[in-house]
């Protein structure tokens, strides 16, 4: 008869509680790759008329994800959530985590995540609204192993082998080009993200270069392309835009196997990486050949 008490009261309560203090979640985007960085944003809202402390406790903020099925996604660790602060009646406050490293989210399917707060001085725990996700596979297009560059002083030894490759993702009836980098076999994936857009009757090329970075080039939009230079380690070091001129844009090594673009005309852009810094672009050649 107590434990049905105690339902009844939370249910009572609930109401009033959701009135004065809120929590939702948004992602970034909806569907991932297996191992992608999934960033979520808590957002609590304090209409309560008090101030109200969080992060003390370790797991003052809980996440479950489930499969389509409500069977719990199996943990890998907990999320690091502690971080004192103070929320102030009529001010909201926004926590981002990273939940791919802390989840099993590798098996292709749809999912949810909900996410509680504790409320310490009210001895109250609010749940937020589920928002669903689908880890997807996507479809290789390029793969090459390489060896590790060899750390300064170390001395000659089997180089460690790892895998670039490029994934295309079908994303809001789009096609999302991504970068992977595992070990060998793929039983590590040490980074996986969006390179961006793709335009479907392109075919992205890539290259290495002496160093064993990765060398991008995929068109984006009907007149222009991106090349990104990535290193060894998954690291983006370079993102520049080009636009199709009398030719197409083309990488092609040279005799000392740094990798240049041929054809087009670059232009600067809003996101580039470095910002509007040519210092590390490959020399722009103009184009003599189609």
């Amino acid at each position: 008869m107590r434990m049905m008490l105690l339902a009844i009261v939370w249910i009572a309560m609930a109401p009033w509680l959701y009135a004065q203090v809120s929590v939702e979640l948004s992602l970034n985007q909806e569907q991932y790759l297996p191992r992608e960085p999934m960033l979520v944003k808590v957002r609590i809202t304090n209409l309560s008329g008090q101030t109200l402390e969080f992060g003390k406790e370790w797991d003052w903020l809980q996440f479950v994800v489930e499969s389509r099925d409500g069977l719990p996604v199996v943990k890998q660790g907990e999320v690091p959530v502690q971080s004192e602060f103070s929320l102030e009646t009529a001010q909201v406050a926004i926590k981002t985590v990273d939940l791919a490293p802390y989840y099993s989210l590798t098996i292709p399917g749809r999912y949810r995540v909900t996410a509680t707060i504790r409320i310490s001085q009210w001895g109250q725990m609010i749940g937020s609204p589920p928002q669903d996700f689908d880890i997807v596979r996507g479809v290789k297009i390029w793969e090459q192993q390489f060896g590790m560059p060899m750390p300064p002083g170390a001395t000659n030894r089997p180089p460690q082998v790892r895998k670039f490759a490029l994934i295309k993702v079908a994303y809001l009836k789009k096609l999302r080009l991504y970068f992977s980098l595992s070990n060998a076999p793929e039983t590590e994936v040490y980074r996986v993200f969006p390179i961006g857009d793709v335009v479907s009757f392109s075919q992205p090329a890539a290259l290495l270069d002496k160093a064993n970075n990765l060398n991008v080039l995929y068109q984006f939009g009907a007149r222009s392309y991106y090349y990104l230079l990535v290193s060894p380690s998954g690291d983006l070091l370079s993102r520049q835009t080009y636009d199709i001129t009398d030719v197409r844009p083309v990488m092609r090594p040279d005799e000392d196997g740094v990798v240049k673009i041929v054809g087009g005309v670059r232009r600067p852009s809003f996101d580039d990486v470095p910002a509007n810094d040519r210092s590390s672009s490959p020399t722009d050649v103009p184009a003599t050949t189609p």
